[in-house]
């Protein structure tokens, strides 16, 4: 007989399976709080969850000296009260991290979220309705469409109603996959200093924008990480208009990725000059930085490696990358990706260019939003 975890491929790493357990206990514990009336608001990822409960305590306060008083009255076992004390001393050090690294402050900049399309619109509705969810709204959104038929087009007019920010949606003609020269026709017309870009099938987290504004500095470039969705739950996300997805749920891979805590993602969030892992599809930069670049590399035709050449030109230009941790949390929706884009002649064409760029290292590339 096939195992569960055989029958739906899961991979738990070690750390998804320490996050997995805190989680657990996260909830568990809030659901305690909320029996016997304790304060919730400051603890962040393990609460009092290794003592019995008591509907009779009614302490309006949480302290390590309660917790032994309610320990002994209730015969409470030597080791769970010890436990239940660094369970305690873990949500003040998570609190005061919390405290320290909050996002929120006073917004100092203005940003432009982009996002790229092409014939998908019922992915593209999805994208939209977790934009309007957002915490914190981008000052605008570009939709830069790279070649879609009218349906998309009325999409996009009917959700600009919907949207107290502009809505402005730029398109091409149908000439293949040229998705470089219509990011660049995006960039361009952004009106506001920062930039976030996804692909038309990557659905945010409603702390998606706070995210990237929250970790965005000078000198730096962010990349966030997908959960990717199989066929499956991207049929049933895109039917029933579904948002959000848990740690638990079956039909998807990468599952670490659907822990949001900012907490965490200052311990686990680096920042360094690698190359290896560059994606497109949720990334973040200053607009005045893809500028002294020249955008990207328009040279790229058909599918592959645009994204990554922008990358190496930004690093090769003196910033470094940040990858995202525990926060950016975004959906990738299943498509279908066909293998024999690898082995195309304008795939090996495109990797040829790539490492030109490597091995130049090159900064300003020639054919990108400005034409030598």
């Amino acid at each position: 007989m096939t195992s569960p975890c055989k029958q739906h491929k899961f991979k738990i790493d070690p750390l998804s399976g320490i996050l997995f357990f805190l989680q657990v206990i996260d909830t568990k514990a809030s659901n305690y709080c909320k029996r016997v009336k304790l304060p919730t608001k400051s603890i962040i990822i393990i609460k009092i969850a290794c003592f019995r409960s008591d509907t009779n305590y009614k302490h309006n306060q949480c302290s390590r000296f309660y917790i032994i008083i309610h320990a002994i009255y209730s015969k409470t076992h030597p080791i769970l009260i010890t436990m239940t004390l660094l369970c305690l001393s873990l949500r003040t050090f998570c609190t005061n991290i919390y405290k320290k690294y909050s996002v929120n402050r006073k917004r100092t900049m203005n940003v432009t979220l982009i996002i790229t399309t092409y014939k998908r619109p019922n992915a593209l509705k999805l994208v939209l309705n977790s934009a309007l969810k957002q915490s914190v709204m981008p000052d605008e959104i570009i939709i830069g469409d790279d070649g879609s038929g009218k349906d998309t087009a009325e999409l996009i007019n009917n959700y600009k109603s919907k949207f107290e920010i502009p809505l402005k949606h730029i398109w091409q003609e149908d000439k293949g996959f040229r998705v470089g020269k219509i990011r660049n026709k995006a960039i361009k017309e952004a009106s506001f200093e920062y930039i976030i870009h996804i692909d038309g099938d990557i659905v945010m987290h409603s702390e998606f924008i706070k995210s990237h504004l929250k970790f965005a500095k000078r000198g730096l470039f962010l990349q966030g990480h997908r959960v990717m969705l199989n066929e499956k739950l991207t049929d049933k996300a895109i039917s029933k208009n579904i948002l959000t997805f848990s740690f638990f749920d079956i039909n998807l891979r990468n599952r670490k990725n659907t822990i949001h805590n900012f907490a965490l993602a200052k311990l686990f969030s680096r920042s360094s000059k690698k190359i290896k892992g560059l994606k497109g599809a949720v990334f973040s930069f200053w607009k005045d930085d893809a500028m002294a670049i020249n955008g990207f590399d328009e040279t790229y035709i058909g599918w592959g490696k645009e994204d990554s050449d922008f990358s190496i030109r930004l690093i090769n230009k003196g910033l470094k990358r940040k990858d995202l941790r525990f926060c950016s949390v975004a959906f990738h929706l299943d498509h279908a990706c066909s293998n024999k884009d690898l082995k195309s002649d304008n795939y090996k064409r495109n990797l040829t260019l790539l490492k030109k760029t490597i091995s130049h290292k090159t900064i300003r590339c020639e054919n990108g939003i400005e034409k030598n």
